[in-house]
Order: C-alpha cells, then structure tokens, then sequence
C-alpha cells in the first residue's frame, strides 16, 4: 500500500468525480439517475447556496452515522481553492460536506483539475481521466445552466450509465481505498459527502452510510 495521499489531493479527486475510473461498478461505484421530474440540465431559480453555512448542512447525528462514532469538532474549508465546504473530525477520521451551486462546482474544475495532475498521486489511469475532463471542460463550457449535465456526462466518461445524478466511489482505488465519496447534481446544485478514515472498509454498509447522507443533505437542498 503506498503511503496515503493527502487530504486535499482527495478532496480534489472527489469533487472531479475521476475515483470512478478506479472502481469496481458492482462493489465500489453505484449510481443513480435523476427522479421523475428532476432535469439533470435545468438549474430550478431557487437552487442556490450562497450564504448557506456549510457546517449548518448535515447535523452532529447525520456525521455520527456516517462516521461511525460522534465528531465534535469542525471548520469551514476550501476544497480545490474555490468550494467552501465543512470539515469534521481530522484526516484519520473525517467527514467532508460540500452544497454549491453546481455553476460554482463546474467553474472550479479547471483548476481542480491542474491541481490533480501537478500531484502525480493519482497514477496513469486516472491521468487519463484528467486529460479527459479538461478536454470536455474545453469543449463544454462550464455555462451554469448545463453544470449538472456536465457533471452527468463525466460520470458516464467514468464507465457509468448515462443520465446519471448521483454517484458513490472508493478513492482513490478499491485496492487501496482512503475515503468514501458520495455526490449529487441535481436542480443545479451540486452536494458532496465524503468519509475519510484509517481503517475504511469496502462493503455494504459503509456504501449505504455515504449514500443516505448524501440523501440528507440533497433532501434538504433549496429547490
């Protein structure tokens, strides 16, 4: 096992959705496509976070199920430099919480994803991926009205289904796995749920825990 990448080196990889490439579709990844009546390319007007506290987004009792045991402590981050986020807990045991709007989270990727390949962490095939998303980004646009469609069309890049809204990965490999992530783009707002831990365990139940927490935090999105 190398040594574990650092905390915003995943953080990064998490919000650039490129762990999938690493994942085993039955066992690590899973992925779901948008309810009826939720366009993955229409920002509703209300779907903005701006002036939401990140560390308001999920309770102590949602960390605490998804982390295993209780977190008390906590602090507003940036995740990739541009993303305000909150950070519970510390890099042994950690729980990462981000909500903006999915135009903020398209408009960090470039940047995101220089910072990802500037580390050389995360090995030649999501290298690949790297180049991929910039390409896309390129030919794209990050024009905040199609964000969620970009962030659809990146999980299918990922060897997903397309159409797909949500998805959970190990990263930044199965083999090697530091953290859970969990992430929606749905009505133009973009959530992510990440769990880092020491002693994470690929299963069932640890892809469940991320995946309801992201519930909650979706459940409670303005929209």
């Amino acid at each position: 096992m190398r040594p574990r990448i650092v905390a915003t080196v995943l953080s990064a990889a998490a919000i650039c959705l490129l762990a999938s490439c690493s994942a085993t579709p039955d066992t690590a990844t899973r992925s779901t496509a948008a309810p009826d009546g939720a366009p993955i390319s229409s920002a509703s007007p209300s779907a903005s976070t701006e002036g939401t506290d990140p560390c308001g987004l999920l309770d102590p009792g949602a960390i605490a199920t998804l982390a295993g045991t209780p977190i008390e402590t906590y602090r507003a981050v940036s995740v990739g430099g541009h993303l305000p986020g909150c950070q519970w807990g510390d890099n042994d045991l950690g729980v990462q919480v981000i909500q903006v709007s999915a135009g903020q989270w398209a408009n960090s990727m470039p940047d995101v994803i220089n910072q990802l390949r500037l580390s050389g962490a995360l090995g030649p095939d999501n290298q690949k991926k790297l180049d991929d998303a910039a390409e896309l980004l390129d030919s794209e646009g990050v024009d905040p009205a199609s964000a969620c469609e970009l962030f659809s069309v990146m999980v299918e890049q990922a060897q997903n289904k397309p159409g797909m809204t949500t998805v959970v990965n190990y990263i930044p490999t199965r083999e090697d796995p530091q953290a859970i992530t969990a992430q929606s783009c749905i009505y133009g707002v973009y959530s992510s749920v990440m769990l880092t831990s020491a002693d994470l365990t690929i299963d069932d139940a640890t892809t469940n825990a991320a995946t309801n927490a992201l519930a909650d935090l979706v459940r409670d999105q303005d929209v």
